[in-house]
């Protein structure tokens, strides 16, 4: 029997999980799967870098050309993650750590958009009122507060959004000036958020005034 299993990435750095995969091939290969060697399992992968594969590729291997654009918040957005880096949530399950790993949930909503933050926040403030229970009406308070504030953001004062739209349609700063006139020439984007993803479908085919049929979206929870 033979067992060939390719990974871009195929541990999370622990010994342990890449362990687990090399005793798929081989059981008896590794003796101990936090204190093993590349002696061990040399016979079992072969690891290759782009720099290794880069002259048989050339021609279907550019170069990624990458430019990091930053985007200066608006003072209502200002305003929105002032309110986020104050919460408390003293009672979120009851636990610091759950708080904080909350906390962290929602600014990396936020950065994705107001509309992926108040989707995170509305679903938080749901579960906390079916609980019904007083402990967390300080939490509610303050889980309120911070959708109010995301809710006055408008697509105007989304500076991401807006400085992505820039990007788009003109030329300045190593912008695409991209009209959709040609249908071969495409622009991809990537969201974290599905939520993020809906906004941008729904707001590029009207600022961008494209067809239905110019602008689809796929995520991981299609067929």
């Amino acid at each position: 029997d033979t067992l060939i299993m390719l990974s871009a990435t195929p541990h999370d750095g622990r010994a342990e999980s890449f362990a687990s995969l090399m005793n798929m091939l081989d059981p008896t290969a590794i003796a101990n799967e936090s204190n093993y060697t590349k002696d061990d399992i040399r016979d079992l992968y072969v690891r290759r870098f782009k720099k290794d594969v880069a002259d048989q590729l050339a021609k279907n291997f550019p170069e990624r050309q990458v430019q990091a654009i930053e985007a200066v918040a608006s003072a209502t957005e200002e305003r929105a993650f002032g309110v986020l880096e104050d919460l408390q949530l003293a009672q979120v399950d009851r636990a610091r750590s759950a708080g904080k790993l909350f906390k962290t949930n929602l600014l990396k909503s936020m950065l994705s958009s107001p509309m992926a933050c108040l989707q995170t926040v509305g679903n938080r403030i749901k579960k906390l009122e079916k609980k019904q229970d007083p402990t967390y009406a300080a939490d509610l308070i303050e889980l309120r507060a911070l959708q109010d504030a995301v809710e006055k953001i408008s697509v105007g004062e989304f500076s991401k959004y807006q400085r992505l739209l820039k990007l788009i349609q003109t030329k300045d700063n190593g912008g695409f000036g991209w009209k959709g006139k040609d249908k071969k020439d495409r622009l991809v984007i990537f969201t974290e958020r599905i939520e993020t993803m809906k906004f941008l479908k729904v707001q590029l085919q009207k600022d961008l005034k494209l067809k239905d049929k110019a602008i689809t979206t796929l995520d991981g929870g299609m067929s």
